[in-house]
């Protein structure tokens, strides 16, 4: 928390420090303001599956921006404050600065230099159990407040006109709070080197070499071994594949190993119509489970037009959980839609359908099989001072199991303002 609040100090001082120094040392700042009042209603504010409890919630938003552009120090500071508060349900008001504070802020020293130092630091509402109910418009339940910071030097060698030589480091710290996740440090070492063979073919090998520490289950050590090729076949149709292999050492499960993949396809089908097609697989870190195998496939579309933009995605997922009996798949698709009407009234419209199995293998073999969808839809009126916005969302999920079924409906109107 303390190291939170320091960043913020430290970027509110490089944004004031070109006005107290003259000269163009410092390069460009931009400052951009922000402030959202909201009143929404919420039909299901526990995500009950009977008994359900609404409420009417008021929400205050305040946020700034901060960026710096310099020869010397890149840096760009999201900072806001989500301050809820319910009429019925007091006990759950977020008015606290632990509760209520959003951050983003990163940084890279020396830009472009053979060698810099990136920096992130983050304080953000993530979700907690992908099983457990779940919904865009509900800030506490299956939620967990994380912080993640970034150290991640690196060192590049373009000593040979075709060749890169890449040395890195990463040390990235995570903590929950309340103990609602399993709070981790990790050191990781990376070694690359890419061979270009033209200006649209590279090809590259990579090894790295991880140590995490882990508060509440299994420590390993993790080495990751790739090769992959991108070739941008011409300025409407780019491609790449990475594959290879990572091995875990866990100091007290089984060791494990697979395969990793990430290929992608990126195709402009027309002045404003793309498709974007990637593929996935990986070991990544759970908020309180532990390590999982994870699978990812996504076909997206997108049109951006001068009036209407629109973007249609299908995907598929699979987690293969290691310390834990657990498998989770899931399927859907999901459209978001925003349309102008005139210069100064949008329409949003969204939808979501998606099939989930949750395969538990102990102590018996059991696989819930659930369908979760969701719509929404908004009108906004721009003005010179802000942008009104009435809007309605739905969300829904139909489970094998009685007491994991949810219903909810959100009304809201709220009032945005930059400056």
């Amino acid at each position: 928390m303390l190291r939170v609040s320091r960043l913020v100090i430290c970027f509110v001082g490089l944004a004031l420090l070109p006005a107290l120094v003259p000269g163009p040392v410092f390069g460009r700042v931009n400052v951009e303001s922000r402030l959202l009042l909201r009143e929404e209603y919420d039909s299901n504010i526990f995500l009950e599956p009977k008994d359900e409890q609404s409420d009417l919630v008021s929400i205050l938003v305040p946020g700034i921006k901060l960026g710096l552009d310099s020869k010397t120090l890149k840096a760009d500071l999201d900072y806001g404050l989500e301050f809820r508060i319910y009429r019925d349900n007091t006990q759950i008001n977020q008015t606290s600065l632990r509760d209520a504070q959003r951050i983003l802020g990163t940084a890279t020293i020396l830009p472009g230099r053979d060698f810099n130092i990136g920096l992130i630091d983050e304080y953000s509402r993530v979700v907690i159990d992908e099983r457990q109910p779940v919904s865009e418009g509900n800030a506490f339940v299956n939620r967990a407040t994380r912080n993640r910071f970034e150290f991640n030097p690196n060192y590049h060698l373009r000593r040979f006109q075709t060749w890169d030589i890449g040395l890195g480091y990463l040390y990235r710290n995570i903590n929950y709070q309340q103990n609602s996740g399993n709070n981790s440090f990790s050191h990781r070492f990376d070694f690359s080197l890419v061979k270009e063979f033209s200006d649209h073919v590279r090809m590259n090998g990579k090894y790295g070499l991880e140590f995490l520490n882990e508060s509440d289950t299994e420590n390993y050590t993790r080495q990751d071994y790739t090769v992959g090729i991108e070739d941008r076949l011409s300025s409407r149709l780019a491609l790449g594949v990475e594959g290879g292999v990572a091995s875990l050492d866990f100091d007290q499960q089984d060791d494990n190993s697979g395969p990793l993949w990430n290929v992608w396809c990126s195709i402009q089908l027309a002045p404003r119509l793309s498709t974007d097609i990637k593929y996935l697989r990986n070991f990544s870190n759970s908020v309180n489970q532990g390590v999982f195998e994870s699978q990812t496939g996504n076909l997206t579309i997108t049109y951006a037009g001068r009036l209407a933009n629109s973007a249609l995605q299908f995907f598929t997922t699979k987690s293969e959980y290691l310390g834990t009996a657990r498998e989770d798949r899931s399927s859907g698709i999901s459209l978001n839609t925003s349309l102008s009407l005139s210069n100064h009234v949008d329409v949003g419209v969204s939808g979501d359908l998606s099939y989930h199995e949750f395969i538990r293998v102990m102590p018996t073999d059991f696989t819930e099989d659930v369908v979760r969808w969701g719509a929404g839809c908004s009108l906004g009126y721009r003005m010179r001072v802000g942008t009104a916005r009435i809007g309605y969302n739905y969300v829904s999920s139909d489970s094998e199991l009685d007491a994991n079924d949810y219903l909810d409906h959100l009304i809201f109107a709220e009032f945005a303002m930059v400056f």
